[in-house]
């Protein structure tokens, strides 16, 4: 099976199972974050605080990235995938599913910040 299906279906996995399991604060709280340009996505799938950022922000991007890397970690631990190549592959799916013109910012594979 090739590695990135395989990493597909354990995230998809992990963050159905996650989704259901948070409180939808959480989500919404991210996504207005997101929507305001307090935070980017990092090519690793993290979240990584801009200037708008408050300090619950920051508090919650902290959060954020601690549960997330905690998930890669399992992730790449049963699917035989390096962290990295998980992080990576869980950035580019998040990216794809932000709608063009919404504002977000992401960090493209060579580290640059752009905006959708």
């Amino acid at each position: 099976m090739d590695i990135n299906l395989k990493v597909d279906k354990e995230l998809d996995k992990a963050f159905a199972n996650e989704n259901q399991q948070k409180p939808q604060g959480n989500f919404v709280a991210i996504k207005e974050m997101l929507d305001r340009q307090a935070a980017g996505i990092t090519n690793r799938a993290m979240l990584e605080a801009r200037e708008k950022a408050t300090d619950a922000d920051q508090l919650l991007i902290a959060e954020f990235n601690a549960n997330s890397l905690k998930r890669f970690a399992e992730i790449a631990k049963s699917s035989g995938a390096s962290l990295e190549s998980v992080q990576r592959r869980r950035a580019t799916r998040w990216c794809e599913m932000v709608p063009a013109g919404t504002g977000v910012w992401y960090q493209n594979d060579n580290g640059a910040w752009l905006q959708k």
